[in-house]
């Protein structure tokens, strides 16, 4: 899957841009909610020669809308597939922020966040997805 989007400036670090892309799973055909209890779910990402993108990370939305954010894997290397992963384990271990309350019972969604480190306006990067699995 090729994503084209604008990086927009993070509003809590104001030099990193991103922009995410939200797989709702009733939306996608798969029965929602689904329990990622020990699972580990992980993505292929391809970020193309010329793109300023760098890094990818996975965020877990549950059924209220709370969110775990994995931590970034940088992708300095364009031009090459590289394994995106997150495990949720307890709100802290591999997680950039986990709101209070996730509920990794209960995930309704994934989003995949591109990530431009270093940013100082918006521009439009080109990421391309493949195999999402858990």
């Amino acid at each position: 899957l090729k994503v084209t989007a604008t990086v927009l400036q993070n509003t809590y670090s104001h030099s990193v841009g991103q922009w995410a892309l939200k797989t709702d799973f009733a939306n996608a055909g798969i029965t929602a909610p689904v329990n990622l209890t020990g699972k580990t779910v992980s993505i292929k990402a391809y970020i193309p020669t010329g793109s300023a993108l760098t890094a990818v990370k996975l965020t877990f939305i549950d059924n209220t809308g709370k969110k775990s954010q994995g931590r970034e894997v940088s992708n300095s290397a364009k031009d090459t597939w590289t394994s995106v992963t997150y495990k949720y384990v307890d709100g802290t271990t591999d997680s950039d922020y986990t709101v209070p309350g996730f509920d990794i019972t209960n995930v309704t969604g994934i989003s995949i966040v591109a990530i431009k480190n270093s940013a100082t306006a918006a521009s439009s990067e080109t990421l391309y997805i493949d195999s999402l699995s858990w």
